[in-house]
Formats: structure tokens, C-alpha cells, sequence
């Protein structure tokens, strides 16, 4: 009769910017544990090490109302502006399109925070400035134009002042989004983010992922729970809310990706 074994990560929090680890089935290390008991009954361990990401943009460019057929999505700067440039249009408007790639954060795990840093290079503010952080809810791609702007929608998240002086940093929360585009994938897919503003005469330059000082998504997080089980006679079922993977044994060996999962 073949012998079943359960086996459970008891470290889950693993450094997603680590390489991936490898390991051999029946053989017992730092990353698992055996468990000899006959039934799967334990519950799979919850990750509690919170960690976070620094993601760069997927993607990012600026649309413009005065160029409505030119795409940017190679530019070296990020262009958002309410100002006037000439009489034969009395208001230029241009937006900021940004999107990042999440899929480093398997769903499942828990947020705990995440902003967005932009490099603020230069302003033009008669007043002071604000922009709206809208939810982009179409693809798009590096050749949208004015006439192809996605669709976007309004958060609750406030507006979002900008810096008096230039030359640095601007950060803006979107915890309550982000958890949403990695939890909530089917409700709320992963467009990315547009940037506006409505204060006449306003302009602000931030730097592209092209340019010297790159957008970034800082994203606290800890993963969730995972239970690989070998030799299971039986489905194994999930236990505390982690994802399951069932293996065989044969002395193979298994790698995992970034988060754990096996390929």
C-alpha cells in the first residue's frame, strides 16, 4: 500500500525578488516539513511576513488634445496640463496613462499598503495644483492617442496636491485599488491609472519609465497560504484559505516560482 505523505510550507514568506527555489520531492528541508499523519487535517500555515514590491510601469504615456492622432509612449516625460497654449484651441488638456504589471502578487494575498511615486521635474501652478487618479477601465497600449483615450472612472481616492518645488518625489495612496486589481481581478481588471487635472493655466512634467527617474508602485503585502500535499490518495482539500497543489512522488524535482507556486 503507498505510503501518503502531506507535506506544508512553514516559510511563506519568501523574497519575491529571490530566484526560483528548487527542491526534491522526499527529501526534507528548511522550506517544508513532513507531516506523517494519515489524513490531511492540519491547517496550512498563514503567511504573516509582510513584504514589499517596487514595481516599475508596464507602461505609460502621455494623450494630448492638441495632437490627437500622436502617440507618446516613448517620450521620456509624463504630460498632464488644463493650460493655454494658443487661441486656436483655448485649453490644452493632456493626460497621464500609467499601468503596472501586478502578477509578481499571486491573489490571494493581503495588502496592507501601496502608493504610487511619480518624479515631479517641473510645474507650471498659478494656484494650487491638484490631480485627479482615475480608474482606466479599457486596454490600452504605448500608441493610444487622444482619440483612443480608454475609458476611465472617478475613486474616492482625494485629489492629489502637487509639490510647490520641483525635482522630486510625489506619492499618492491606492491601497483600495490595488488590493482590488489583485483580489478582485474579474470585477476590477488591471488597466492602470489616469492622471488629470481641470486648473486652468495648470501644467505638470513628470518623468516616463523612458526617463532618468522612473515611476514606481510601492505594494506592502504578505502572501497567502499555500499547502502542497504528495501521495495524497485523495484530492487535497484546502485548509485556511491556501492554494493547493498536488504532486506525486518519484524523485522528481519540483520548482517553485517567486511565490511559492509550483511550475
Amino acid at each position: 500500500m503507498q505510503r501518503r505523505i502531506n507535506f506544508r510550507f512553514l516559510a511563506l514568506a519568501l523574497t519575491v525578488a529571490a530566484l526560483a527555489v528548487t527542491w526534491a520531492v522526499g527529501t526534507a528541508g528548511p522550506l517544508y516539513a513532513q507531516d506523517t499523519t494519515p489524513e490531511a487535517g492540519a491547517a496550512a500555515t498563514t503567511a504573516t511576513d509582510v513584504q514589499t514590491l517596487r514595481i516599475p510601469p508596464a507602461q505609460d504615456t502621455t494623450i494630448d488634445n492638441y495632437f490627437p492622432k500622436t502617440p507618446a509612449g516613448t517620450a521620456p516625460v509624463l504630460l498632464v496640463s488644463y493650460d493655454v497654449d494658443s487661441t486656436a484651441q483655448p485649453v490644452r488638456e493632456r493626460a497621464a496613462l500609467i499601468q503596472f504589471d501586478l502578477s509578481a502578487i499571486p491573489e490571494g494575498s493581503t495588502v496592507t499598503r501601496a502608493e504610487m511615486g511619480l518624479y515631479q521635474r517641473a510645474s507650471i501652478q498659478p494656484q494650487a495644483m491638484d490631480l485627479a487618479v482615475r480608474q482606466i477601465i479599457a486596454p490600452w497600449s504605448n500608441a493610444t492617442t487622444w482619440e483612443t483615450r480608454p475609458g476611465a472612472i472617478t475613486l474616492s481616492i482625494p485629489l492629489w496636491p502637487m509639490a510647490k518645488s520641483d525635482g522630486a518625489y510625489i506619492t499618492v495612496e491606492v491601497t483600495s485599488l490595488v488590493d482590488a486589481w489583485v483580489n478582485a481581478p474579474v470585477n476590477t481588471p488591471n488597466y492602470g491609472i489616469e492622471l488629470t487635472t481641470a486648473d486652468r493655466g495648470d501644467r505638470v512634467d513628470f518623468d516616463s519609465v523612458e526617463g532618468r527617474f522612473k515611476p514606481y508602485l510601492a505594494v506592502e503585502f504578505s502572501l497567502p497560504p499555500i499547502r502542497v500535499c504528495v501521495d495524497h490518495s485523495e484530492f487535497c482539500e484546502p485548509a485556511g484559505g491556501a492554494t493547493v497543489v498536488n504532486l506525486t512522488q518519484g524523485g522528481q524535482e519540483y520548482k517553485t516560482d517567486i511565490n511559492g507556486l509550483v511550475l
